[in-house]
C-alpha cells in the first residue's frame, strides 16, 4: 500500500512538472511568467503545450523545434519533418535527426554522412551515451571522446560499454564514457578481465 501510495506521489510531481508552461493567447510563458515563444495563434500555443508534455519537453512551431525553455534546437525544411522528428526523440537521450544531422537537447551532435547512419546510430546508442561513427567513439554530450584504428574496434567497445556502464578497454587502458583513463593494465586481455571482474 505504501508503494503504491508513494508511485502517487511520484506521478503527481511528474504531472506538475509538466505543467510549468501556460498559454496567455500566441504567447508561451513558463511557471514564473517568463516569456518562452510567441506563436501565430493561440490555437499553435496550445498545441505546443500538449507536445511539450508528450514529448519530455520538445515542441514545434511550424518547421521549428524548440525546448520548453525556449532554446530552439532546429529548423526544418517542413513543419512535417519537425513533427516526425518529435516523434523520433522518444529515446534515452532524446536524440532526433534531420537528414544526415544528429540533433540533440544541446544541438548538433554528430553531421553524418547518410541519413541512414543518423538513423542507425540512435539505435546504437549506450545508455551512457556512446556511440561510433567509423572508428570514431563519441558521447551524445560531449562530443568525440576517442578514435580507433578501425571502426570493428570501435565497435567492439562500444558493445564492451554497453555491457559495463559505458566503460571500455583499448590497448590495455581502461576507459569511462567520457573517454577519460580509470586504469592501466598489461595488455588488452587483462583490462577485459578486469573489468569482466569489476562488473
Amino acid at each position: 500500500m505504501k508503494f503504491i501510495f508513494f508511485t502517487l506521489v511520484l506521478l503527481s510531481f511528474a504531472a506538475q512538472a509538466q505543467q510549468n508552461l501556460i498559454c496567455r493567447n500566441e504567447i508561451m510563458y513558463d511557471r514564473d511568467l517568463r516569456e518562452i515563444h510567441r506563436f501565430t495563434f493561440a490555437s499553435h500555443c496550445q498545441k505546443a503545450i500538449q507536445q511539450s508534455r508528450q514529448f519530455r519537453g520538445y515542441f514545434c512551431d511550424n518547421e521549428l523545434m524548440l525546448t520548453e525553455q525556449g532554446h530552439r534546437l532546429r529548423q526544418f525544411t517542413f513543419s512535417s519533418h519537425c513533427e516526425r522528428a518529435l516523434m523520433q526523440s522518444l529515446n534515452t537521450h532524446r536524440l532526433f535527426c534531420d537528414e544526415s544531422d544528429l540533433i540533440g537537447r544541446y544541438g548538433l551532435v554528430r553531421q553524418f554522412t547518410f541519413s541512414s547512419e543518423c538513423s542507425q546510430a540512435i539505435q546504437s546508442v549506450t545508455p551512457m551515451g556512446q556511440l561510433c561513427d567509423d572508428s570514431v567513439m563519441l558521447n551524445v554530450y560531449q562530443g568525440e571522446i576517442f578514435r580507433f584504428n578501425f571502426t570493428s574496434e570501435c565497435k567492439e567497445a562500444l558493445a564492451t560499454a554497453r555491457n559495463y556502464r559505458g566503460r571500455f578497454c583499448e590497448d590495455g587502458m581502461l576507459y569511462d564514457h567520457f573517454g577519460r583513463i580509470l586504469s592501466q593494465h598489461r595488455s588488452q586481455g587483462s583490462c577485459l578481465s578486469f573489468l569482466r571482474g569489476e562488473g
